[in-house]
């Protein structure tokens, strides 16, 4: 077959913009002309299972999508669960080498449909509980649309959504009047990890409960490949229970509990210091957020100036602030230890080697996997080369927030994320539940709608 064309006249009023494997030509072979088809910007992916448009399409069309399955282990995943999918080898190659390099053209869909009903009284552009009509049709975590603001939301209450998530996906906070129509939205917020050409890792939320252990889902989609794609919604506080990391000044957010030190919003690196360094304990808590019952917590530490010659930082878990007691993982000297506070007193569980890792001038990311419930209390902490944990079983302290620890130094914390967590999600698993399947090109016949955007051209071969 021939893959080259030569054209007796003028191409001049063709649009060669590329259009990936989406733009076409028709060639009429008894008259041996040739005719430009200009592409519309996308709207019905039918044949992908999406009803609706992408945000920020930037007048271009999405070239390529992968349907996502997630399937359960032993345990059910709750609607609100983070997972992620890991595309490695060929396909993160392909996903990668059809993206752009801002990502913003990677995007998540849910392919379950769009509900529609409308709000019960106004609201102001900070309500974080929203009333709206009917929830039937509504996931317990997801996203609306009110006029062109969309809102996360992470719970629903009767018929109101609740711990909302205002100005989401790069649209601007409002005020909204009663009545005013509310749609559910198929986009999601997708958090990518990792993005390379041997590794796509990109976390989202899940937007329905599977009930069972063993059992699979195909609601979600991952597209690709638009060279016109804008600022892609990215929020991770609608991929999260909890995320900060600290793009912006919230340090207000975070009080001391106990002995006062001093905080520090590093805007040049985009951190959160404590740096007080005298011998005491200093205890940083979050002065709202509270923890579920089962929960991954994790977050960046370093520590850049050591007078006391301790390496003491880490983290606080089901922190109640007003008595300065919880529970306590943080690096000490050469170990990893585990505690609990009881009004300022420190009581050690266990503590294990610490295998080399020193969050001295180094990034350590450390997590706790928390059951309040069957009690299980675990540590793991890594330098990105080696890793140690430990696991311990205490039902104390079950409520309460999330906390920064530091002893004696300048600490460093970074993004820090709270997601939901099962039993069978274990420290290798690490909410891997999704997969992402072979590349599908969308083009005509495959629910495109790409016809005729601004004219036809013609030419003779």
């Amino acid at each position: 077959y021939t893959t080259a064309l030569t054209l007796a006249n003028s191409a001049s009023a063709f649009d060669f913009k590329d259009y990936s494997s989406n733009s076409f030509l028709t060639l009429d072979g008894s008259a041996g002309n040739i005719t430009s088809t200009k592409q519309l910007t996308i709207g019905t992916l039918s044949g992908s299972g999406f009803t609706g448009d992408l945000q920020g399409n930037g007048g271009g069309s999405w070239s390529k999508w992968r349907p996502i399955t997630v399937t359960t282990l032993a345990d059910a995943l709750p609607d609100g669960y983070s997972v992620k999918f890991v595309a490695l080898g060929t396909d993160a190659a392909a996903i990668f080498s059809g993206s752009l390099p801002s990502k913003d053209d990677v995007r998540i869909i849910n392919t379950t449909g769009t509900t529609t009903t409308a709000l019960t009284s106004n609201i102001t552009s900070t309500s974080t509980s929203i009333a709206v009509n009917s929830v039937t049709g509504f996931t317990q975590t997801g996203m609306v649309i009110i006029d062109s603001e969309r809102i996360g939301y992470q719970g629903i209450s009767g018929t109101t959504l609740q711990n909302c998530i205002r100005g989401s996906s790069g649209t601007t906070a409002a005020s909204h009047t009663a009545a005013a129509t509310v749609t559910t939205v198929q986009e999601m917020e997708r958090y990518i990890e990792t993005f390379t050409s041997s590794n796509v890792t990109i976390w989202f939320k899940l937007r329905e409960d599977i009930a069972t252990s063993t059992a699979t889902s195909t609601a979600y989609r991952l597209y690709y490949g638009n060279s016109s794609a804008t600022a892609a919604p990215s929020n991770g506080k609608n991929v999260y229970q909890f995320f900060d990391d600290f793009s912006t000044d919230t340090s207000a957010n975070y009080v001391f509990s106990g002995t006062a030190g001093t905080k520090v919003y590093d805007a040049a690196n985009g951190l959160l210091q404590q740096t007080s360094s005298n011998a005491y304990q200093y205890n940083l808590v979050h002065n709202s957020y509270l923890l579920p019952t089962a929960y991954v917590y994790q977050a960046d530490v370093k520590i850049t100036s050591d007078p006391q010659n301790r390496k003491h930082a880490g983290l606080l878990n089901n922190w109640l602030t007003t008595a300065d007691t919880g529970n306590r993982a943080t690096h000490l000297d050469a170990i990893f230890q585990k505690g609990t506070w009881l009004n300022g007193a420190y009581s050690e569980m266990t503590n294990i080697g610490d295998g080399g890792i020193t969050p001295i001038n180094t990034w350590v990311t450390s997590k706790i996997y928390r059951n309040s419930t069957s009690g299980l209390f675990r540590l793991w902490a890594t330098n990105g080369v080696a890793s140690v944990t430990v696991d311990n079983t205490t039902t104390a302290y079950t409520a309460g927030g999330i906390g920064l620890h530091s002893y004696g130094c300048v600490a460093n914390y970074d993004n820090l994320k709270v997601r939901l967590w099962v039993d069978s999600d274990t420290i290798a698993k690490d909410g891997e539940f999704a997969a992402a399947g072979a590349e599908q090109a969308l083009g005509m016949g495959s629910g495109l709608l790409a016809v005729n955007a601004g004219g036809t051209a013609g030419t003779a071969l």
